[in-house]
């Protein structure tokens, strides 16, 4: 009866809920019924807030398609052939893999990596963990990143990756099994000339040490420690890693050319020419 109810709620809108209240006294506010509710009303809340989240992503998905289109009519004598390729992702892998829980029940989750263009060098993005992750979210952030290093003119291409699972509700063991067994999966298909994660939403330095680890292990008498970013510093990361520190090394060149361009010793055109 109460995963019914669960199932329903997700349809019902918060205003339907005065209804649910005169459901609860008909059947005289039994516990049972007023059990239902709670569970009706914090699903309705959950449901609306993954709407949220939903309709953000969507919104911005078509705020970035508007921009590729808008940076077309600037970009002279580009082929037709090649603009069908930068909307395309080069590599899609999708693995489904068991996880034992801590309770000894197992369940099946689903991991992505995407690969939207490795023209600059290997694929590089983060591995984020969330219940709503789809396919189509991945791919849209995989081409954020190409863009992204693109911009700043880092040798890397644009990838992102991810498993749909809830960290909320996972032990640690249970995530560590979870990464492991999801780097397992991508063994041959993330490499440091290949594809390089790093850490993303919900995920951390931990969670890198962990696919660090696990590759190590499954290609032993390489140097493997580029396969990650964002890893301790421990096992062979650097300090600074991130979006946010390209950004800062990005703005802070930028400004010393503007002061070298004001001052005459670079020529203008030459300020946003960011340095490798």
């Amino acid at each position: 009866m109460n995963s019914g109810i669960r199932s329903a709620s997700l349809l019902i809108p918060a205003a339907s809920f005065k209804q649910w209240n005169r459901v609860v006294c008909f059947f005289g506010g039994s516990a049972n019924a007023m059990i239902a509710l709670r569970c009706a009303r914090d699903i309705s809340r959950r449901a609306r807030a993954r709407l949220t989240i939903f309709t953000q992503v969507e919104g911005e998905r078509g705020a970035y398609e508007q921009q590729f289109e808008r940076a077309l009519c600037h970009i002279r004598g580009i082929k037709r052939g090649l603009i069908d390729f930068l909307r395309k992702p080069k590599r899609v892998t999708v693995v489904n893999f068991p996880v034992e829980l801590d309770d000894g029940s197992v369940e099946s989750f689903q991991g992505y990596r995407v690969v939207h263009n490795r023209v600059f060098g290997p694929g590089k993005g983060g591995i984020r963990f969330h219940p709503d992750l789809t396919m189509d979210e991945v791919t849209f952030l995989a081409k954020l990143m190409t863009w992204k290093c693109a911009l700043v003119n880092l040798p890397f291409g644009g990838a992102k990756g991810g498993v749909a699972c809830d960290t909320k509700t996972l032990s640690e063991k249970e995530l560590r099994r979870i990464t492991r067994r999801f780097t397992s999966e991508l063994y041959d298909v993330i490499g440091p000339h290949k594809d390089i994660p790093a850490p993303d939403l919900y995920t951390s330095e931990q969670t890198m040490a962990w696919v660090f680890d696990t590759y190590d292990v499954l290609h032993p008498g390489y140097n493997n420690r580029p396969v990650v970013t964002g890893k301790p510093l421990d096992i062979g990361d650097f300090d600074g890693n991130g979006c946010g520190d390209i950004a800062i090394t990005a703005t802070i060149d930028i400004l010393v050319r503007q002061d070298r361009a004001a001052t005459g010793l670079i020529p203008h055109n030459q300020v946003f020419q960011i340095a490798t």
